[in-house]
């Protein structure tokens, strides 16, 4: 991967992550996290990866309502950072925290019943 691809995917993430918290107040996003950005081969689009706390039915919320905001969200990354272009967004539940967490459990369960 590119210096330039990572650098800008760090950027996006950080400034996603700032206007979630700051600017956007919606319910659904309250315990919402940007966990990581993955920027396409091309450039034209981001993968936008979140954590956020609670139900299947409250992380489909969050995800429905960052995708439904994508655009507006976009549009102010462009105009906080210097870029020729700034990839559509595209948002998705990062499941890998709680994947640790089971097979961190499993792992505890085996040591236990040795």
């Amino acid at each position: 991967m590119s210096f330039k691809k990572e650098r800008m995917q760090s950027i996006i993430k950080k400034e996603i992550g700032e206007f979630i918290i700051k600017e956007l107040e919606k319910p659904a996003l309250a315990h919402t996290t940007v966990t990581g950005v993955e920027i396409s081969a091309d450039l034209k689009q981001a993968f936008v990866y979140i954590s956020t706390y609670g139900t299947s039915q409250e992380k489909a919320m969050a995800i429905k309502t960052l995708n439904k905001e994508a655009g507006s969200i976009r549009w102010e990354i462009t105009r906080r950072i210097r870029a020729r272009y700034i990839p559509q967004l595209r948002f998705e539940v990062d499941e890998s925290i709680e994947r640790g967490f089971k097979i961190d459990k499993l792992l505890n369960d085996i040591r236990k019943s040795n």
